[in-house]
């Protein structure tokens, strides 16, 4: 998710976070809630597109329940509060990293992931 193309058209790694291998369920699940959603709403034909671009181009991974979700919980859980909340607190950062990470804690703390959320896309893509 984390590519540029470059002048060639070749794919350029941008961030290594999800460049590894990972359960498939996982990372389509991750899929699905970073480009079919935005502020806690489903654009339900972007997730179909997603999904039928996903199958068409050979992807085989189904969601099998919420554990599916347990990859995007637990970037939520590792990046947005004990990172953030590392940050804001260690007075040896500069303020404004400091300051930034305190907007990033404050924010996602107050719009946590959602089981709902989560069981309507299983259901989108269980129907497709």
């Amino acid at each position: 998710m984390n590519l540029l193309t470059d002048a060639a058209g070749e794919h350029v790694l941008l961030d290594w976070e999800d460049a590894g291998p990972g359960m498939p369920d996982r990372v389509l699940a991750s899929l699905l809630c970073n480009w079919g959603t935005h502020d806690g709403t489903i654009n339900v034909g972007r997730v179909r597109r997603i999904l039928e671009a996903y199958r068409r181009a050979g992807g085989h991974a189904a969601l099998t329940g919420l554990e599916s979700f347990s990859s995007v919980l637990a970037g939520y859980v590792n990046y947005y509060i004990e990172a953030q909340a590392s940050v804001s607190l260690d007075e040896a950062q500069p303020v404004d990293m400091r300051d930034h990470a305190t907007r990033e804690l404050v924010s996602s703390l107050a719009d946590p992931p959602r089981l709902d959320l989560y069981r309507a896309l299983l259901g989108i893509a269980q129907g497709c």
